[in-house]
């Protein structure tokens, strides 16, 4: 694996793929020691790292990307492969704040994407306020600064998200949400909301799309974060065009969902579609 100041230059020069040298030249089968790799050596060695570093004073704004990062190497280490394409495009915005969505696959982007972004700029996320309840978990989130949504209530949530999102984009704060709300195997454009496109506007800062293909872990059975982890699969990131916040709401969310639509069948996902049944793309 590359150092994190080189992985965050071939993110930003437009083009980021696991170097053959950045894993094992045979992927781990898909069983407990790829589940491992991921979950142990990923998640838990990143949440003890960010506690260490909060516990001891040292937190700092770069923070989130670089246990993002940690996470990002166990990932490699399995054998699986992560592209980051396109985002280059956002180059030119570089220390500057935007809005970023995202379809929302798996755990894998949740915990993988930010490193890449952080590239780009300082960033938060918008989570549910429940997460800050997880051991260990919810104090290193609660750390990072999130709008934290209760979903009981959507218009408060609503208010609550223009309203602290636009303080933090005024402050310079980059702002990653998922308008899925909810894991989706396949990408469904009728239920990825418009939060984004209502937020950049109001905000004056850009909207970024960006695709993401995180099969690589599936739904447990029991626990559904804790579920198989299967290296053969890619991990890839797509960013779209930078849509300027003065273009109407509307053309912004048919643009963000054109990106993630034509990324994802061009990878051979699922798409489900308006009009028709889920096809598959090419």
């Amino acid at each position: 694996m590359v150092p994190i100041e080189k992985f965050h230059e071939a993110v930003l020069s437009g083009r980021y793929e696991t170097p053959s040298d950045g894993h094992p030249a045979k992927p781990l089968p898909m069983g407990l020691r790829s589940w491992w790799r991921f979950y142990v050596d990923g998640i838990v060695r990143a949440m003890r790292v960010g506690k260490r570093v909060i516990r001891e004073g040292g937190w700092r704004p770069g923070l989130f990307g670089d246990l993002a990062f940690v996470v990002t190497k166990a990932v490699e280490s399995t054998g699986a492969t992560i592209s980051f394409d396109g985002f280059d495009a956002l180059a030119p915005y570089k220390g500057k704040p935007m809005v970023l969505v995202a379809n929302h696959m798996s755990l894998v982007e949740t915990m993988v994407l930010p490193a890449g972004l952080f590239a780009v700029n300082d960033m938060t996320v918008i989570a549910k306020r429940s997460l800050t309840k997880y051991p260990v978990f919810g104090k290193i989130l609660a750390s990072f600064h999130p709008i934290l949504l209760d979903r009981k209530n959507p218009r408060k949530d609503l208010a609550d998200t223009l309203s602290q999102g636009v303080d933090l984009l005024k402050e310079g704060i980059s702002i990653l949400l998922f308008p899925q709300g909810h894991r989706l195997e396949v990408f469904d454009p009728g239920v990825f909301n418009s939060l984004g496109a209502k937020l950049a506007a109001r905000a004056g800062v850009p909207l970024v799309p960006i695709a993401c293909r995180t099969d690589l872990a599936r739904p447990g059975r029991i626990v559904k974060d804790f579920g198989p982890i299967d290296p053969s699969r890619p991990v890839r990131f797509s960013c779209g065009p930078v849509i300027p916040p003065a273009t109407p709401q509307r053309e912004m969310q048919e643009k963000c969902i054109e990106h993630i639509v034509s990324a994802l069948t061009g990878w051979g996902m699922k798409v489900k579609r308006q009009e028709t049944e889920d096809v598959k793309g090419n």
